[in-house]
């Protein structure tokens, strides 16, 4: 008999080996060569998951826990091996007919070599190329609430924050405190038609960065950023699997730091196309507006492009064993230092992991994660540009089992809720 009796319990765990094309990199001074170490591995993850779903309110838990020993192909010095722990727990409850409540938790500890994507926001590299290690939390809280039976109204509160446990790059800032930002959303919707929905949505965030990069010479200090985006959303359903949706509106910002005060009015846009159909989730979407792919650097106007899958690869019973998941987004941000220079940064990121079904238990596993980062400085005293990138392959065997019905083996890409 299970301990919790009234949940389900899904576990899964994967061996594998693989190789990792940067796992340390360092570089003597700003402007000089940098030298890149790979090293093949050899991982382990682990995975506890614990969920209920009852008609008025679902829940679930999660445990996970993933290692990398390195061997060296030659003699070079690593840093050591490394590894990440991760917990999350959410759920949705229904307050009365016509409101609901839901939140999502997370908090992990990794160093930069175990985080993949699926586990943190896209690109958190610091462009001083340490190998850090670092503590990420996450928290949202939703309520939702029917005013009739063609309007609603959704209000959610979120933060983020990012403390640096460690970092073996000379020019760092060490241990502490890099990234702290609550974020404010509401939104009021009305269905048009039985495939229409027109809402206004107001976004209120801040970034504060007690410690963010200034220059590419590795000058510090603090930076804050307040932002107020108003915007006007249509969505449509084309059919019962794929939905699209686009957003427009203006993005307000104040950003203040040791240098300057900055105060800027931009355009904020977005367009996706999201598709859901049985257990398979695709997202494809594009956006311009003041965002940050980089915690260490702060928000700047950014153009970014990203997709996502998630599910088996087709529908037959064959297919059907072939589960994976992939996740990939690029941008280009101009994020200003002061009045007269900006950081210019293209980013890049890329991540797949696969399973095919050698039974009902047992499974082989491949997957990949790449990452890239671009940084320049322009402006009057333009500095050296600082390019990071990183490559890593794995394949191995994976076992998953489950007391939920139709669990997926693989932790992927899942769809929002509608």
């Amino acid at each position: 008999m299970l301990p919790f009796p009234l949940c389900d319990l899904t576990a899964a765990v994967s061996v594998y080996e693989g190789y990792n094309d940067n796992v340390v990199e360092t570089r003597p001074a700003p402007g000089l060569p940098s030298e890149r170490r790979g090293s093949p591995y050899t991982g382990a993850d682990l995975s506890l998951v614990w969920s209920e779903t009852r008609p008025e309110s679902s829940w679930f838990s999660r445990l996970g826990a993933r290692g990398n020993y390195y061997t060296p192909l030659s003699d070079q010095l690593l840093g050591g091996n490394d590894g990440a722990l991760i917990f999350a727990l959410g759920g949705t409850w229904e307050l009365d007919p016509l409101s609901w409540l839901s939140t999502g938790h997370a908090v992990s500890l990794a160093e930069q070599n175990t985080a993949r994507l699926a586990d943190m926001p896209l690109l958190m590299l610091d462009p001083s190329m340490g190998r850090q290690t670092f503590v990420f939390v996450s928290n949202d809280v939703t309520y939702r609430r029917e005013l009739g039976p063609d309007t609603r109204i959704r209000a959610t509160l979120g933060s983020g924050a990012r403390y640096v446990v460690s970092d073996s790059a000379p020019e760092s800032a060490g241990e502490g405190w890099d990234y702290a930002g609550p974020r404010a959303e509401t939104e009021w919707a009305e269905d048009l038609s039985s495939a229409d929905t027109g809402a206004i949505r107001v976004i209120t965030g801040m970034w504060h960065m007690p410690r963010a990069l200034l220059d590419l010479s590795g000058r510090r200090g603090p930076s804050k950023t307040w932002q107020v985006t108003p915007l006007a959303v249509w969505t449509h359903a084309h059919n019962e699997a794929l939905t699209s949706e686009m957003t427009g509106g203006v993005s307000f910002a104040t950003t203040t730091n040791e240098v300057t005060t900055r105060s800027s009015l931009a355009p904020s846009f977005s367009g996706q196309l999201i598709w859901v159909q049985d257990e398979r989730f695709a997202q494809l979407a594009y956006s311009l507006g003041i965002n940050t792919d980089n915690i260490a650097l702060g928000p700047g106007l950014s153009h970014a492009v990203r997709g996502q899958y998630g599910g088996a690869f087709g529908r037959t019973h064959a297919a059907r064993r072939l589960v994976g998941g992939l996740t990939t987004r690029i941008s280009r941000a101009n994020i200003p230092t002061t009045d007269e220079t900006e950081f210019v940064a293209v980013a890049a990121g890329a991540g797949a992991v696969l399973r095919y079904a050698l039974g009902g238990v047992v499974g082989l596993l491949a997957g990949y994660e790449g990452q890239y980062i671009n940084l320049r400085q322009d402006g009057l005293d333009d500095g050296p540009s600082v390019t990071f990138y990183r490559n890593v392959v794995y394949v191995g065997i994976s076992g998953a089992v489950s007391t939920a019905d139709g669990f997926v083996p693989l932790d992927i890409p899942r769809a929002p809720p509608r």
